[in-house]
């Protein structure tokens, strides 16, 4: 185990690509006819990743009368599982399985979400945990408030109350209190929306995290 003090321990979170920078440059979504709040997540399709958390805080937001529509993109062994619940929930024709998703594909389901959400939670059937949550990041580039839980190190990547919101890991109803949030106050998501857009195009392009590289390089040279 290492014994380095804490004040010489330094951390340099990963970059979002250049792709989703310059991708992220056009934010204008598709047109929208209706209503609905619109969630989006981007993740392997694991039980770590919550996405069965999601789906019971829609059937809460479904009987408060709130419109949505969620689209999930990716791939993994919960897929099935997952579905059967949507069957289950009652929540069919609101819930969309695009199936992986990359580059352009990727974008688009990201520029057209009024909220990114993921609320992973700490596995104990495998020795993992949620990193730095860089997904949480490209939402952010294009204007798209996060909902997360605080398991591992989402908290990094979600400023609480500033960029999204953070709930408590395995909690349906602190989760579809947070949407009925975004929903009901549009310019608070509005709100999050660009402070998390300026944070992750100004900390995390690819040259802020060279520069903080540069940064602590000199200090150790010093």
């Amino acid at each position: 185990m290492w014994t380095l003090a804490s004040g010489r321990v330094k951390i340099v979170y990963p970059p979002i690509s250049e792709e989703a920078i310059r991708e992220s440059a056009v934010l204008e979504p598709m047109s929208r006819k209706d209503d609905n709040l619109n969630l989006v997540t981007a993740c392997r399709l694991v039980k770590g990743k919550g996405i069965d958390i999601v789906l019971r805080a829609l059937k809460i937001l479904a009987a408060r009368g709130i419109p949505f529509r969620y689209v999930i993109g990716g791939e993994g062994p919960e897929r099935s599982f997952l579905e059967a619940l949507v069957d289950e929930l009652g929540l069919g024709g609101r819930v969309h399985f695009q199936g992986s998703v990359v580059g352009e594909a990727k974008w688009r389901l990201l520029r057209n979400g009024d909220v990114f959400v993921l609320p992973s939670r700490l596995d104990s059937t495998i020795p993992w945990q949620e990193g730095f949550g860089i997904a949480f990041v490209e939402a952010a580039a294009f204007g798209v408030p996060a909902v997360g839980s605080r398991s591992g190190g989402i908290p990094d990547a979600v400023v609480d109350g500033e960029t999204g919101i953070l709930v408590p890991e395995e909690s349906p109803v602190d989760l579809a209190d947070a949407l009925t949030l975004i929903y009901r106050e549009p310019e608070k998501r509005n709100e999050m929306g660009r402070a998390g857009r300026e944070r992750a195009r100004m900390q995390f392009c690819p040259t802020a995290i060279a520069a903080r590289f540069e940064e602590i390089s000199r200090a150790v040279r010093q």
